[in-house]
């Protein structure tokens, strides 16, 4: 393999995090490892879309995820 991937961390899983790219907040429920890639991170928002139906998970490079302040207000 000529190319090695730098592993990002990532917060541990059920930690609030958000999408740097994106602004998605959410709870982090599951994270992949790959070999030859990034790893990756989902992330699952609260509530429900518009037609009552749970959002999808959003799935997102490590490198762009963050866990939220403790405490921090919007």
């Amino acid at each position: 393999m000529d190319r090695l991937v730098k592993a990002a961390t990532l917060p541990h899983l059920g930690a609030r995090v958000i999408d740097r790219a994106t602004g998605i907040e959410g709870t982090l429920v599951a994270t992949t490892r790959w070999l030859d890639r990034s790893d990756e991170g989902a992330i699952l928002r609260p509530g429900v879309d518009a037609d009552g139906h749970p959002w999808p998970v959003h799935w997102v490079p490590a490198a762009r995820i963050v866990a939220e302040l403790e405490g921090a207000s919007s």
